[in-house]
């Protein structure tokens, strides 16, 4: 009984849908727990959340960046530190386009803060290896 209510938990807190942190601009990049600026947002099926760090310079040779944490619009794709740094290298694509890192989570409510997590993959499998074990051993 305890195996089969373990995993009904593990089943409903994975299908509730994603919750992630919410805000935008410099400030943004430091830790979001206890930010007032800072919102909690619900991800539609499918999204994931993310956080983007953006930073170009304009023709005034004035430094932008910003931080943007939320769901993504779909499928997130994280863009790495070597794209980022790949991207800086050219001035070209800096100075009139800018360059962002962005990294993806979907593992687990608020993934989008300082924190690393588990995946949702994970947390599947252990659902089925509970199932199997509470359906096998009942």
């Amino acid at each position: 009984m305890k195996l089969y209510f373990l995993w009904l938990l593990g089943f409903i807190m994975y299908c509730t849908g994603l919750e992630c942190w919410k805000c935008i601009g410099e400030w943004c990049r430091d830790n979001p727990v206890g930010d007032y600026r800072v919102s909690k947002t619900s991800c539609q099926p499918r999204e994931s959340c993310m956080k983007v760090y953006y930073r170009m310079y304009d023709n005034t040779s004035r430094l932008y960046e910003s931080v943007t944490r939320s769901c993504s619009m779909g499928k997130c794709v994280s863009l790495g530190i070597d794209q980022f740094t790949d991207c800086m290298a050219n001035p070209r694509i800096y100075q009139i386009d800018g360059c962002s890192l962005r990294s993806c989570c979907d593992n687990e409510d608020l993934c989008n803060s300082t924190a690393k997590h588990l995946t949702n993959q994970s947390v599947i499998l252990l659902n089925t290896i509970l199932t199997v074990l509470f359906i096998r051993f009942r």
